[in-house]
């Protein structure tokens, strides 16, 4: 199975943003929680131009992801649990308990080579960019995401994909 979660090539605008946001939470500008929240609420708003005609995946994606919890470390950065009751109605809180499912990345570098698409999910688990705590747990809610990111739906999408992220960037001032 792929877990080849994928994102569009930015505009050289976007990925700036991009940069210049992620780098905001180094500095302590923003807050993990504003970061995770905004990557998370874009990676889910991002779906549904993808499984628009496509009532099946619809269907399995919200039911894959909904009432689950990931908790998302980067370390000495963030620390954050993401509560997810449907694919728009996510929560944030700080802490990760050891029995939810995590991704632990070394980096905050490996998000952001992910989010400019400079590699993609299956690439850092390969290379061991990112440690997964319950792994079967994770990619049973990644599977149904994987099935409709093809390279073709990208491209039919992208337009829309880039205005979310734009979207997403300015609610969180950037």
């Amino acid at each position: 199975m792929s877990i080849g979660i994928l994102f569009q090539v930015l505009p050289a605008d976007l990925e700036k943003r991009v940069k210049t946001a992620l780098q905001a939470l180094r500095d302590g500008i923003l807050t993990d929680i504003q970061v995770i929240s905004f990557f998370f609420k874009y990676f889910f708003e991002r779906l549904e131009p993808m499984y628009r005609n496509n009532p099946i995946a619809a269907n399995a994606i919200q039911e894959s992801v909904k009432n689950q919890e990931i908790g998302l470390v980067v370390h000495r950065l963030v620390d954050v649990t993401m509560y997810i009751n449907t694919l728009s109605d996510l929560k944030f809180e700080n802490g990760v308990a050891l029995k939810i499912p995590s991704l632990v990345f070394d980096k905050l570098q490996v998000i952001e080579d992910i989010l400019l698409a400079h590699t993609t999910l299956t690439q850092i688990l390969v290379d061991k960019k990112v440690k997964v705590k319950k792994l079967a747990t994770i990619l049973r809610w990644l599977a149904p995401i994987t099935t409709i990111q093809t390279e073709e739906i990208l491209e039919k999408v992208r337009d829309e994909d880039l205005a979310l992220l734009d979207k997403n960037l300015k609610k969180i001032g950037f």
